[in-house]
This record gives structure tokens, C-alpha cells and sequence, in this order.
């Protein structure tokens, strides 16, 4: 990611553009995220009458458990709560529709994978907006990042039946999984310990952790092509990821 990242970099520097094509240019460095009629409607609601409209618990569960494409596209509507931890919430609601593109595959044909990835895509665009971010890329790579902060010393494991399991980020920047009875390093991992709940989310995290690289590294590609510039705060936060 980062060798994507320094060529992207140069590319731009040695793009010659005008004003605000620059590594530092305005774009993206801090400018008040952009408005739009429905995210303008939705506040003006809340303001009137905030028991009548959806919360995010309900939205949520209209997502996972129905697959709601109105829930997915208003999920990012709803205003953070001030009492509780912002990154949370925009995380809770982030992985939400994450998994919703998932598992499209196992919900219907293509016509609606098609529906529910552009429901996605206004649904993370309004997430983006209402938790501050320039655009749903930049959304991406925090939440991104986040994912990978939550891994302790940058390594998860879980222990069943005397064997662990654990998954770390390693010199390749990929999500690699060892497995050791003691000392021993297994080969295999053997039924009885992969039907273990502990261990099957940790085998879950790395299939995670794969698919968040894959993500990030799309988003990036699409700017190079694109030719969008970087702000310096962007190269900051991208030097972060693997």
C-alpha cells in the first residue's frame, strides 16, 4: 500500500497542475464536508419531532435483518450521539453496510447486488457527511485504520483445545495466520479447533483484515486514475495503513 501510495505521490507532484493540484493542495484538507438536500431535510426533522425519526439501532436492524435498502441509504443520516464514542458509532454503521456487500451474493441475483451496492454507496456517502469526512474514500481509510488499531499489538489470538490460533500483519503487509500446539507449529488446523467459536473469529478477522486491504488498496488505484490530489493530512493518514 504504501509503494502504491509514493507513486501516487509522485505522480501528482509531477503533475505540473494549477492551483490545489499539488500533494498539499486544497482538496480534501479540511474544507467543510459538501451538503445535500436530503442530509439539510433530515436534520431539519430531527430538530422538529427526534422521537419519530428512526435511530440507528433501528436502522441497523432493518439492515442486517432485512436488508431494508431504505434503512441502508438513511443509516447515515441519522446525527451521532454526543454521549457516546463518535468512531464507534460511525464503525457500528460503516461495518453494517460493508457486510451488506459481503454477502450479496447470497441474497439474490445480480440485479439486486446491483440496487443494494448503489444503496451502499449513498449510504456510506451520507455516513461520510454526517461524521465529517471530505468524501466516502476518506470515510474508507479511517474506518479502515480503525480496524486495524483494534488489533492489540497488532496481533489477535484465540486458544482451543491446546492449540492457538493467532493472526497478525506481517512484513508483506498481509494478514497471516500461525498456528502452534506449545511450541510446535502445526501445518493444519484441526477440525475440532476450527469449529471453536473463539477461533473462528479470529479466522473471521483475517478474512477481515484481506478484505480491508483489498478496500483500501481499490480506493486509491481509483484516484491515481482518477488523478485526484492528496493533502499532506491524506499522505499522513494512508502512511498508517500496511
Amino acid at each position: 500500500m504504501r509503494q502504491s501510495l509514493l507513486v501516487f505521490v509522485c505522480r501528482v507532484w509531477g503533475g505540473g497542475g494549477g492551483s490545489g493540484s499539488g500533494v498539499c493542495g486544497a482538496w480534501g484538507g479540511g474544507s467543510s464536508p459538501p451538503s445535500s438536500p436530503a442530509l439539510t431535510t433530515i436534520k431539519h426533522q430531527l430538530k422538529r419531532n427526534p422521537k419519530r425519526t428512526a435511530n440507528q439501532a433501528t436502522l441497523l436492524a432493518k439492515v442486517a435483518s432485512k436488508r431494508d435498502q431504505r434503512a441502508m441509504k438513511a443509516l447515515g443520516l441519522v446525527p451521532l450521539r454526543s454521549d457516546e464514542d463518535r468512531t464507534e458509532q460511525v464503525w457500528e454503521r460503516y461495518q453494517a453496510l460493508q457486510e451488506v456487500l459481503r454477502t450479496g451474493h447470497l441474497h439474490g441475483g445480480a440485479t439486486r447486488r446491483t440496487s443494494e451496492k448503489r444503496a451502499v454507496e449513498i449510504g456510506l456517502g451520507h455516513l461520510a457527511q454526517v461524521a465529517g469526512y471530505t468524501d466516502e474514500v476518506r470515510l474508507t481509510w479511517a474506518m479502515e485504520r480503525h480496524r486495524l488499531r483494534r488489533l492489540r499489538n497488532g496481533r489477535a489470538e484465540a486458544t482451543a483445545h491446546g492449540v492457538t490460533v493467532s493472526v497478525e500483519i506481517d512484513g508483506d503487509a498481509k494478514a497471516a495466520v500461525s498456528v502452534r500446539r506449545g511450541e510446535k507449529q502445526l501445518r493444519s488446523l484441526p477440525a475440532k479447533v476450527r469449529a471453536s467459536e473463539s477461533v473462528a473469529s479470529v479466522l473471521e478477522l483475517r478474512a477481515a483484515l484481506r478484505r480491508s486491504g483489498v478496500r483500501v488498496r481499490q480506493t486509491l488505484e481509483r484516484m491515481m486514475v482518477d488523478a485526484n490530489p492528496l493533502s499532506c493530512a491524506d499522505i499522513a493518514e494512508m502512511w498508517e495503513h500496511p
